[in-house]
């Protein structure tokens, strides 16, 4: 599915369904005898962070995350620290759902707020207690763009619902 012009409340049943979806898929895996671990793990995954997500998600984050390329709700973005280099990446997430030990950044955190609605190669600076950070975007992958992306591995699996 193209995410151009995708609307808040698309994005919204989207996500919803992308977790249903996912649920099922990773219940029949566990009652299949044969099942493939790999397969399973992956889907086990995805299925926590996009209910993380749906559990996160208030209204306004939606906003800019069916944008392609721009980061919003839901987005994965790699970041380079323009000081020493090192390459981050991170998931912007609602507060209430996030996990710090999987980069997952708050949406409402001075990093979040600085890299919502930003693209590729823009930079950002973060004020922190230690004075200001500066980041450039390396990458980002917005929320319907991996929606697409589960979508299209969920349509090509064996079985799917997709």
């Amino acid at each position: 599915m193209n995410v151009v012009g995708t609307s808040s409340p698309e994005l919204l049943r989207r996500l919803e369904s992308g977790v249903a979806r996912l649920a099922d898929e990773v219940e029949e895996a566990r009652l299949a005898d044969s099942a493939d671990a790999h397969a399973t793990g992956t889907a086990t995954e995805r299925s926590h962070l996009l209910g993380m997500l749906l559990a996160g998600v208030r209204p306004g984050y939606l906003a800019e995350a069916g944008r392609p390329g721009v980061v919003g709700y839901g987005a994965r973005v790699v970041l380079e620290d323009l000081v020493d280099g090192s390459l981050q990446t991170h998931q912007v997430m609602g507060s209430e759902a996030m996990d710090i030990d999987q980069g997952h950044v708050s949406i409402e955190s001075p990093l979040g707020r600085a890299l919502l609605g930003r693209g590729t190669d823009e930079v950002v600076e973060v004020r922190v207690p230690a004075g200001v950070r500066r980041y450039r975007i390396v990458q980002v992958r917005s929320l319907g763009e991996i929606l697409d992306e589960i979508e299209a591995e969920g349509a090509a699996t064996p079985g799917s619902h997709g």
